[in-house]
């Protein structure tokens, strides 16, 4: 009788500890959320190098291709020689709709631009992603 009270309780004591947990990571998500959703991230201080930034807006549509690749091969893990600029996101890489979205965010950090989403959404090749960043490169030049 004395063992079966003392599981009881363990068990009892076991789910506290799980419901503490589960609630905590609950308030951990909600205030993260309700942080980014307050402070987005384009809305901090740029604390990039003006000069970095300069070096960024000159490159060349080549050296552009170049980091798009890397790009692609972090994220979608294939190989270099897997790309060409006349590939299909969808049809010949296999980009899903929840592969495009990070693809597009990736290369906009990388090149400290912004890719409107109707720009982005008739992005079908990587021919089409190069020139949109290198074409948004160019704007920041202008201004």
């Amino acid at each position: 009788m004395k063992i079966r009270k003392i599981k009881e309780v363990r068990n009892k004591e076991q789910l506290i500890v799980n419901l503490s947990r589960k609630i905590a990571l609950t308030f951990i998500i909600l205030i993260s959320l309700v942080t980014t959703s307050l402070f987005p991230e384009k809305d901090l201080p740029n604390k990039t190098d003006s000069k970095a930034t300069k070096k960024i807006d000159r490159l060349s549509k080549k050296q552009v291709r170049e980091q798009v690749y890397k790009i692609l091969v972090d994220k979608l893990g294939i190989e270099i020689s897997d790309l060409s600029d006349t590939k299909k996101f969808k049809e010949d890489l296999g980009v899903d709709s929840i592969d495009f979205p990070d693809i597009i965010l990736a290369s906009e950090k990388q090149f400290n631009i912004t890719i409107p989403d109707k720009v982005a959404e008739k992005i079908v090749t990587v021919g089409q992603l190069i020139d949109t960043v290198h074409s948004n490169m160019n704007k920041l030049d202008k201004k």
